[in-house]
Order: C-alpha cells, then sequence, then structure tokens
C-alpha cells in the first residue's frame, strides 16, 4: 500500500498516534492523509508526527489540514520536510 487516506474519521489525538506509530514502519507508504480528524498539537502528539516523520523515509505526502494544530504544531511539521 502506498496511500492511506483517513480524512474526516475523527480520530482525535489517541486514534491518529495509533494510525502515526502504524506509518512510521510502513516501508512502501508515500502519502497519508489525515486532515480534518480533530486531533491537536499535545505534546504526545506533537511526539508522534516527529517520530513518524522522522522514521518513514518513503513518507512524502501528507495532508494534516484542519486539525487543530497552531504554531508549535505547523513548526514541527515543516522543519521535518
Amino acid at each position: 500500500m502506498e496511500e492511506l487516506i483517513l480524512t474526516g474519521n475523527q480520530l482525535r489525538n489517541e486514534g491518529a498516534m495509533m494510525i502515526l506509530n502504524g506509518v512510521s514502519i510502513a516501508k512502501e507508504l508515500k502519502k497519508i492523509y489525515l486532515a480534518d480528524n480533530q486531533f491537536n498539537e499535545e505534546p504526545e502528539m506533537l511526539e508522534s508526527i516527529k517520530s513518524c516523520m522522522s522514521r518513514n523515509k518513503s513518507l512524502a505526502k501528507y495532508d494534516f489540514k484542519n486539525n487543530d494544530l497552531r504554531d508549535n504544531g505547523k513548526c514541527l511539521i515543516f522543519s521535518l520536510k
């Protein structure tokens, strides 16, 4: 599987962190869409994003829009590109 689309599933932090944990070890996954899933930038959530993006080297495209990521979350994501 190269693409995972979970847009609009109301995963919240707990669900999004579980997905990101799996994505971090998915060797073939290139795209993940987690827009509109109601997660925020609590420290554990930001750590999950950071860990996923640094461990999964094949991940080239992601969509986290329409979640509650503010300055800290957006800065983290842009720094990991």
